[in-house]
């Protein structure tokens, strides 16, 4: 999108180097911390919205498993919708959709500002199994803001989900 390419320009979107984990699989992130005006019920909010989104994903991945389908798996859990299957950058994309047409706000306006945090990175790797977690952190008023983490487990040798009860027999 528009969005996307503005703020890879303003270096607001970072891509980090690969960082490798166990032999085969291996991982790049994107980022993004920017706070933007906001506009709810056609006021604007005073401090604006503070974006921080960070996404840990695999760009490596055994020659026996589709980098796609465990690409995927990283990117449903940190968008939030089953059924999404464009790439990383197009999730960003996605997100950032609502603050489409807000402008940048100055550093210093954080006064009663909003957050929207999304966090998926590595939790746990092992030989066989490897653990993210999904930390997410919302403020949209009111006397406190809404946080949650969940965590979701790979198995390595096929790139599916690990389920609870697969975990814990």
């Amino acid at each position: 999108s528009i969005l996307g390419e503005e703020l890879r320009a303003q270096n607001c979107i970072q891509s980090n180097n690969s960082e490798v984990i166990g032999d085969v699989w291996k991982f790049d992130s994107l980022t993004l911390s920017k706070r933007v005006q906001y506009v709810e019920d056609g006021i604007s909010i005073k401090g604006g919205m503070q974006i921080n989104y960070k996404i840990v994903y695999p760009v490596s991945v055994p020659d026996n498993l589709s980098l796609k389908e465990v690409q995927g798996i990283f990117i449903r859990t940190f968008l939030g919708e089953e059924n999404f299957t464009g790439t990383v950058k197009e999730a960003f994309n996605r997100l950032l959709e609502e603050y489409s047409g807000a402008e940048e706000c100055g550093a210093g306006s954080d006064d009663y500002g909003y957050e929207d945090t999304r966090i998926l990175h590595i939790f746990t790797n092992t030989q066989n199994l490897l653990t993210v977690a999904f930390s997410t952190s919302e403020y949209t008023g009111g006397a406190h803001g809404l946080f949650g983490v969940s965590y979701l487990s790979i198995d390595k040798r096929n790139g599916t989900t690990v389920t609870e009860k697969t975990l814990f027999k």
